[in-house]
């Protein structure tokens, strides 16, 4: 079966096998995720990179438990020795995610056949029957994020969802510099948790995450873009990061600083929170 790209998608479970099926019709009846096709061009080159955005609903079973069978015989032998629920669930949420971005961007129809397991600084490292594709994967709460490239882009996401009770957490990771910067955005509530994230997604494309010290991402200028921001960074200035929000969350993409990234945010927000409602519906119904 030959995949191809489409807004939504949906991994079905059959007893003979497992099957990524692709719909290009509206959200798919329990679809809790959705992919996008990114663009990166320049004078030189022209990259694809695929986005996607998983809720925690997608893998879990009639029964309330998680359902693992969309994982590679890799990452089942790490998960099943994995103790807490909380970091269960995050590590199903990163992994749905990654699948379905790179099964749509390398064509591989078998989600199983995608393994995502760790680099040295636990970067993720992707294996796959089509070589040439990496992945960056962040996860928040119920929502998971990821990014999947070919090996000639290095990028970064990172996905965070705005809570009152973090917010000094993350004030205290802010520069001097970074403090003016925040202070000076429309909502300078919200301006360490965006800063937060930017940083975040730099230390993903760099693959180094933060065993590096911080002060090395930090960010030296942000703008106010068409329904994003922009920013830019102090040490590394070949790259770029942008921002958005989706709903009570906020996200971040770093990429190489000398190509043009094309996204449909609009449309990311909409399919967000068309799941969200979904969601919140449910829980409605669960409760009575």
């Amino acid at each position: 079966m030959k995949t191809r790209h489409a807004d939504v998608l949906s991994f079905y479970f059959t007893g003979k096998g497992l099957s990524l099926i692709v719909n290009v019709s509206e959200p798919v009846e329990n679809a809790y995720f959705y992919t996008d096709s990114i663009a990166l061009r320049s004078a030189e080159m022209e990259e694809k990179a695929v986005i996607s955005f998983c809720h925690q609903r997608s893998f879990r079973a009639k029964d309330g438990s998680h359902d693992t069978s969309f994982l590679h015989d890799l990452e089942q032998g790490y998960y099943s020795k994995l103790e807490f629920e909380r970091r269960k669930a995050s590590y199903l949420l990163g992994r749905y995610a990654a699948k379905t971005a790179v099964a749509v961007l390398a064509n591989v129809p078998d989600p199983r056949e995608i393994g995502i397991g760790n680099g040295v600084f636990q970067q993720p490292v992707v294996r796959c029957p089509s070589p040439n594709v990496q992945a960056s994967i962040s996860h928040s709460h119920e929502w998971g994020a990821a990014l999947a490239f070919s090996e000639g882009i290095m990028a970064g996401i990172d996905i965070e969802r705005r809570e009152s009770k973090h917010k000094t957490v993350f004030e205290n990771q802010l520069s001097q510099g970074e403090q003016q910067l925040s202070a000076r955005l429309p909502d300078p509530e919200d301006g360490a948790l965006l800063l937060w994230t930017v940083k975040e997604s730099l230390s993903k494309a760099l693959k180094t995450g933060f065993t590096v010290p911080a002060e090395l991402f930090e960010v030296q200028c942000i703008e106010a873009g068409e329904s994003c921001y922009i920013s830019s960074f102090v040490h590394f200035p070949i790259y770029k990061a942008l921002s958005f929000w989706l709903e009570d969350y906020r996200c971040s993409i770093t990429y190489p600083g000398n190509v043009e990234l094309s996204i449909d945010i609009n449309r990311l927000r909409r399919r967000f929170a068309s799941i969200q409602n979904q969601n919140r519906l449910l829980i409605g119904k669960e409760d009575r």
